[in-house]
């Protein structure tokens, strides 16, 4: 259990990338895996449909036509939104965990 912790302040950067980055390959895969249903047979689109009103509960009453995305640009969407969030989410807590070591 000691190697997925740091043990001095100076480490943390580096398994703060670390984790970063493992953590940002597991949701693209995960985001992939859940795009292949809605690929097309050339593999270059992605089916999308949206939803245009939604009742109280929050199920969707209304759906517009189906359209189609590129693959590549959907995945480059993806790939930044899911980059910003999970660096910001390990950012945060690294620097939580170090401030907590460092008052230790």
């Amino acid at each position: 259990m000691s190697f997925y912790y740091p043990k001095k302040i100076i480490d943390y950067p580096i398994y703060i990338l670390v984790y970063w980055l493992l953590i940002w390959a597991i949701v693209m895969i995960y985001t992939y895996i859940t795009f292949l249903p809605a690929l097309t047979p050339n593999k270059k689109f992605i089916e999308r449909t949206d939803c245009l009103n939604l009742n109280k509960s929050g199920e969707c009453l209304r759906y517009s036509d189906s359209y189609f995305v590129p693959l590549d640009s959907q995945m480059y969407v993806v790939l930044i939104q899911s980059g910003i969030i999970t660096g910001v989410l390990t950012i945060g807590i690294g620097s939580f965990l170090a401030f907590e070591s460092k008052k230790r």
